[in-house]
C-alpha cells in the first residue's frame, strides 16, 4: 500500500488547524477534537488514571501559592519554561503535603500531560495542576516571564 506525503507547508497548515491555543504545541486533547471535528471517529479518550493524588496537591498548592503559575517558576530550575517529572517530586516533597502521595501525584501527571523525556511544559503543566479557571496561553506565557521576574518572591514562600 503506498503511503500519503505531504509537504512541510502542508503539515504546517494541519499544525495550525490543530493547534486551538495558538502556542505552538499540540496536546493530545486538540488533536482529537480536531480529528472529530473532521468526521473521524476516535474511541473515547480517558486518562489511565484519575488525579484523585494531585488533587490534594492542588489544595496544598493553593494554601502556599497565589497561581498555578508560581509553583511552576519555583520548579522550572532551568528558566526554561518547562519543569521535569523528577523536579516536580522534589519539589513535592519539600513541601511536606500531608495526605499526598508523591509517587502517585508523578504517575498521574505521566499519563495525563504530554512529556517529552519526561519534561512537562507550561501548558501542560498548568493544566494538570491548576486550582483556577485556565487562561489562553498568551496570558499564561505573559504572567509566566512576569512570575520568573519574581522567582524570590515565589521561593520565599516555600522556605
Amino acid at each position: 500500500m503506498a503511503g500519503v506525503s505531504a509537504t512541510r507547508m502542508q503539515l504546517a497548515a494541519v499544525f495550525t488547524l490543530v493547534d486551538a491555543e495558538k502556542c505552538a504545541i499540540i496536546t493530545l486533547g486538540e488533536l482529537v477534537g480536531y480529528l472529530r471535528r473532521e468526521g473521524l471517529r476516535v474511541s473515547a479518550f480517558r486518562s489511565k488514571n484519575s488525579t484523585r493524588e494531585t488533587e490534594k496537591a492542588r489544595r496544598a498548592l493553593a494554601d502556599i501559592f497565589d497561581h498555578v503559575v508560581e509553583v511552576m517558576v519555583a520548579w522550572d530550575l532551568h528558566g526554561n519554561n518547562s519543569t521535569t517529572l523528577i523536579d516536580i517530586g522534589r519539589g513535592l516533597r519539600f513541601l511536606k503535603i500531608q495526605g499526598c502521595d508523591v509517587n502517585k501525584v508523578i504517575a498521574e501527571a505521566s499519563a495525563n500531560c504530554s512529556l517529552t523525556d519526561g519534561v512537562v511544559n507550561l501548558k501542560e503543566f498548568v493544566k494538570h495542576f491548576s486550582w483556577h479557571p485556565l487562561e489562553p496561553m498568551a496570558e499564561l506565557s505573559a504572567r509566566y516571564d512576569t512570575t520568573k521576574l519574581q522567582r524570590a518572591v515565589v521561593m520565599g514562600k516555600v522556605r
